[in-house]
């Protein structure tokens, strides 16, 4: 007997409300997905977001405001928003290990990276690598490249 055998076996011997919840949950779950698939905000889901321009206009906000107190806390929620407006990562940056490049060049040769996510430094640049996120052992490591913000403006 097959698993899917296994499985209509056991459904078919519940009792009619538990087969009319898994029927529905997976009518709305089919619903969902097909929703989710075209990757727009739809009109419902529209008011919960902001939009890149009022987020920019936050980060301008918050580099006035960092350059009036110079108030470090500032600066690091300034450098997440920016980071996250040109790179929309999940929440890869929580626990990022900010290391030089010849450290992180000596780890790679050695095999000790961690299974954590880099921010890695030197002095032409930097460079995120993606090691600590959902689809790792899919896709592997990711190296993101960033341009200094002179070269950006």
């Amino acid at each position: 007997m097959k698993d899917g055998d296994t499985k209509d076996a056991f459904m078919s011997s519940a009792p009619k409300y538990i087969r009319d919840y898994v029927d529905k949950r997976n009518s709305l779950n089919d619903q969902y997905t097909k929703q989710q698939s075209t990757g727009k905000i739809s009109e419902k889901q529209a008011p919960n977001f902001v939009s890149v321009a009022e987020v920019r206009k936050m980060i301008k906000r918050m580099m006035d405001d960092y350059k009036k107190t110079d108030n470090i806390k500032t600066l690091m929620w300034l450098t997440n928003y920016e980071i996250l407006l040109k790179h929309p990562f999940r929440n890869d940056l929580a626990g990022m290990i900010v290391i030089g490049k010849r450290e992180y060049n000596k780890l790679k040769k050695e095999g000790k990276l961690l299974q954590k996510n880099y921010l890695t430094i030197d002095g032409s640049g930097m460079f995120f690598v993606l090691r600590d996120y959902k689809t790792f052992d899919k896709y592997g490591e990711k190296m993101i490249l960033l341009r200094s913000q002179s070269k950006q403006r």
